[in-house]
């Protein structure tokens, strides 16, 4: 638990290429690797706590969004017919035994039940739709319901092609939002598709339909779409109140060596790389010239999934970009780890507290803090007991509060609870009169 109504918990959405994605079987371990390190908060496999470990709600969904019902090959097997996997969160394979849609975690329970039902909804396959179109799948598995739009956040949620938002980013009204986290693997492009007749074969003066999402890309909703919205209608900035509580990171065919060592920024520079353009292949015309490729898999230039981050970048919301074709995904999924840890971190983190000040914990009527472990009574406000927490070490386990200034920056803190919370209690930061006798604050 923190203080200040910072967020306190993580809503992670995985959207995976289930169409011919090389490396699916690493891609599936790395992302039980991560949902681990998220879950325990041991970053570094050694099976101790590094940090905060936190509530988490995870969804995977497909790129398959089918073929609006054209007769295009491996399109049309899709969980919800012409609309494919329809970007729903989806159930575990009942080959391993099956899942929930969202898989939810609280710190205390079975880490590794939790670990195996994402590794079984994270089986996805590899015969899926090879129109992919993660953009669109991402946003229709996050966009919330009409039922729920106004009363989770005030803006008008997208319109799709068929059916409505399936839900995952809403949250409780009047309450501080999880962190909202999008991960997104394939080895192509997008090919979020706006105009259906894309998919007609006889449409487009019967050209091939492998070159239509490389030459008509004004057939594509546009990168606004993704990021801001656009006709009134709300994109991820408006799925949050703050663009801080939004993290996207891709996996994707970016070249290597185009890419910054922290995995952030520096997209102009990736997106004007010579192995990013969409020149066609010589030797197979209907086809790009890969933009990598390396440890079994050949990628094509993803384009429109780094020009979205670079405009999400441009909007204030923290963004990740590591390469498929990197020789090991560990350290890529290790390094994504630890840039959503440090997000979810610095979330958490407040200004840095006066040595000196204490938490305080106001009871619910009838409980006293004399019945309660890490607590002294400290005074009486409405009838209520005002408790003063012991300060303990983080990760002692003894009751109390405890600093995490290590995952902090130098001029922050955040405050961790090592209690059991009464229902109905609430904290605060409190000062003696001798670090603020004029009723300043207890934060620097």
């Amino acid at each position: 638990m923190t203080l200040e109504g910072r967020p306190e918990s993580v809503d992670l959405l995985v959207v995976l290429d289930d169409s011919s994605l090389g490396r699916i079987d690493e891609v599936n371990g790395a992302i039980a690797r991560l949902t681990r390190s998220l879950a325990t908060g041991d970053r570094d496999g050694d099976e101790r706590r590094d940090v905060p470990a936190l509530p988490l709600r995870v969804a995977v969904v497909t790129s398959h969004l089918g073929a609006a019902g054209h007769d295009v090959p491996s399109c049309t097997d899709g969980r919800f017919g012409a609309s494919g996997d329809d970007g729903a969160p989806r159930p575990g394979d009942p080959s391993c035994g099956g899942s929930s849609p969202v898989i939810t975690f609280e710190p205390g329970d079975d880490a590794d039940a939790f670990v195996d039902a994402v590794r079984c909804a994270a089986r996805v396959g590899t015969s899926g739709c090879g129109w992919e179109q993660p953009l669109e799948a991402a946003l229709k598995a996050l966009a919330p319901t009409p039922d729920a739009a106004d009363l989770v956040h005030p803006r008008v949620p997208p319109l799709f092609r068929e059916g409505t938002g399936h839900g995952f980013a809403e949250y409780e009204p009047f309450t501080y939002p999880p962190v909202l986290a999008v991960v997104i693997v394939t080895d192509e492009d997008d090919c979020s598709v706006e105009d259906v007749s894309l998919f007609d074969p006889a449409a487009y003066d019967g050209e091939p339909l492998e070159t239509r999402c490389r030459d008509h890309r004004d057939a594509l909703y546009s990168i606004a779409r993704y990021v801001e919205g656009e006709h009134g209608e709300t994109g991820l900035l408006g799925l949050r109140w703050s663009p801080d509580d939004v993290f996207v990171a891709a996996l994707v065919g970016a070249p290597l060596d185009a890419l910054e060592p922290d995995g952030g920024g520096g997209y102009d520079a990736v997106l004007a790389h010579e192995r990013m353009q969409l020149v066609a292949d010589p030797t197979q015309p209907s086809r790009v010239l890969p933009s990598c490729s390396g440890s079994g898999i050949t990628a094509l230039p993803p384009r429109r999934i780094v020009e979205a981050l670079d405009a999400l970048d441009d909007a204030r919301v923290p963004t990740f970009l590591r390469s498929i074709c990197a020789p090991d995904l560990e350290p890529s999924f290790d390094a994504l780890g630890d840039a959503l840890g440090d997000r979810i971190l610095g979330a958490r983190c407040s200004r840095a507290i006066i040595a000196g000040c204490v938490v305080e914990e106001v009871l619910p009527e009838g409980m006293t803090c004399d019945a309660l472990p890490g607590r002294t009574r400290r005074t009486i406000e409405d009838g209520r007991q005002v408790c003063q927490l012991a300060r303990v070490s983080y990760g002692s386990g003894a009751p109390g509060w405890a600093l995490v200034d290590a995952f902090c920056p130098p001029e922050a803190s955040a405050i961790e609870l090592e209690i059991v919370s009464p229902p109905g209690a609430d904290y605060r930061v409190a000062c003696p009169d001798s670090l603020a006798p004029d009723g300043g604050t207890c934060f620097e």
